[in-house]
């Protein structure tokens, strides 16, 4: 029987054909978008790094901790971490017993980390990690109850991490990692005592990736199609030169106890930089600082000898809206007794072009904590 081929039955069979197609395995596959995840368990041990004199005892067996972390990379083109080898961030947890819990406590962390690799990210490569968070769970020094800690002032503060090591590839999901890592435990001088936690040490892990879309294209126990575990054949890119000049304006506040002393002392810094940025990544400053001191009361009773003025040159290394920066200052007159120069390690955010949210710390003698900044600052340029 002979049937007429009208344009009305050819719009069916090409729907009916684009259906098919649309619902065949390969198809869906393809239509899925990846969402690349890692976890990792990582255990660490090593050695203290203390500057006290109370605690030598407790501290003599070393340290351990275990952390658990959740990871993603963002494996788009034309995207900032294409500029960064394609880095790995999210957040984790870390559990530690750094000594005798009696007098330390058990602390607990909240934290989050980047990964940048270095070289090529084959079957092996090197990576440096930050990470940084909160810490809790610690047992405080007090007059009677615990007077040998003098380590720690307070039940919680500031967990920083700095990681250098490897990546093996084991197989198509798991990932073999090591590396060598300084940790610190501070609260910044908020409370006293505070000569802080610093340790050094190894750490191993396995870190098991997977891809969340996989439920959605096959949830079957055993799959006959799977999507890829890792990203793969991400594009890198080169630093791009930048040359750009500019003026930061800069101010913060702190507050800063004591050593055998309750009362809380205000504290100002305020900064003025020339700032030159070489490339996406790379800038260098320098800078005065106009510090008050607070603290300083109990040694010069005159508001006007509580002031500091120093200079300082900086690197800051940029990625996404974020700036580590890194700075070395040194004092122009007298100190007040706080050495020769000053630290400040800083993480920056910049809100907007011109407007930033920085939180630092500033150390006195070196490396010891002076006071935690909290600030605002306007970017004077293009």
């Amino acid at each position: 029987m002979n049937r007429k081929f009208t344009p009305l039955r050819l719009v069916f069979i090409t729907l009916i054909l684009f259906a098919f197609i649309l619902s065949s395995p390969e198809s869906r596959a393809q239509q899925v978008q990846n969402k690349f995840r890692n976890l990792e368990i990582k255990l660490h041990s090593g050695f203290h790094i203390y500057s006290g004199d109370k605690l030598d005892e407790a501290l003599d067996n070393g340290y351990g901790a275990v952390e658990i972390r959740l990871g993603w990379p963002v494996p788009k083109k034309d995207s900032w971490t294409n500029y960064y080898n394609n880095p790995t961030y999210g957040f984790g947890v870390y559990s530690g017993a750094l000594g005798n819990p009696d007098l330390l406590g058990s602390p607990n962390a909240v934290f989050g980390f980047i990964s940048f690799p270095l070289g090529k990210t084959d079957k092996h490569y090197f990576m440096i990690e930050p990470s940084v968070g909160i810490t809790y769970d610690m047992k405080p020094h007090d007059p009677e109850t615990n007077p040998l800690n003098d380590a720690i002032g307070s039940r919680a503060g500031v967990y920083f991490d700095l990681n250098v090591g490897g990546v093996l590839w084991v197989n198509r999901e798991v990932d073999f990692t090591y590396g060598f890592d300084l940790s610190h435990f501070s609260n910044g001088r908020t409370f006293t005592p505070n000569y802080g936690l610093n340790m050094a040490g190894f750490n191993v892990g396995l870190r098991y990736h997977f891809n969340r879309s996989q439920n959605k294209l096959d949830n079957r126990f055993v799959p006959d199609l799977v999507l890829p575990a890792r990203p793969q054949n991400l594009p890198r890119l080169s630093d791009t030169l930048v040359n750009r000049h500019g003026m930061n304006i800069y101010a913060a506040v702190g507050t800063t106890q004591n050593d055998n002393d309750e009362n809380r002392y205000f504290n100002s810094t305020v900064t003025l930089e020339y700032a030159y940025r070489r490339s996406l990544k790379h800038s260098f400053t320098f800078g005065f600082d106009l510090m008050y001191d607070g603290s300083l009361e109990r040694n010069y009773p005159e508001t006007s000898e509580r002031f500091l003025l120093g200079v300082h040159p900086g690197y800051d290394f940029s990625f996404w809206r974020f700036d580590l920066r890194a700075q070395v200052g040194f004092y122009l007159g007298d100190s007040r007794g706080k050495g020769v120069f000053y630290l400040r390690p800083a993480l920056r955010y910049n809100i907007t072009k011109n407007f930033f949210a920085q939180v630092g710390l500033k150390t006195k003698d070196g490396a010891a904590a002076d006071w935690v900044e909290y600030g605002l600052g306007i970017h004077l340029g293009k």
